[in-house]
């Protein structure tokens, strides 16, 4: 390529137009219970179960993480709360049959 064509590449690169790219949605509680932080608008499903825990995130910050998503950003505080809200999944045990002698 000769340098007059290398030139006007050069030149129509620095003319063409950009898009910027666009800034990222915000971030907002979301689900049926508001306990997943999603972007705004995102097409999402969860399960309609009330659970202790998700009492937590009514006072937890949904906020864009260091990594670039949306989550629920530490802290002692929500850490706290969902240890002890925590739901403890039952576990269904036959009939005539005790829990330590399950194989």
């Amino acid at each position: 390529m000769n340098r007059v064509a290398a030139h006007l590449i050069a030149v129509l690169a620095l003319l063409s137009p950009t898009t910027p790219a666009a800034p990222p949605k915000p971030c907002e509680p979301a689900g049926c219970n508001r306990e997943i932080c999603a972007e705004k608008g995102e097409e999402l499903v969860s399960a309609c179960v009330v659970l202790p825990e998700h009492a937590c995130y009514a006072r937890a910050k949904c906020a864009r993480q260091k990594d670039g998503r949306c989550g629920w950003t530490p802290s002692k505080a929500l850490d706290r709360c969902l240890s002890e809200n925590r739901a403890q999944m039952p576990v269904f045990v036959p009939p005539g049959l005790s829990p330590a002698k399950r194989d």
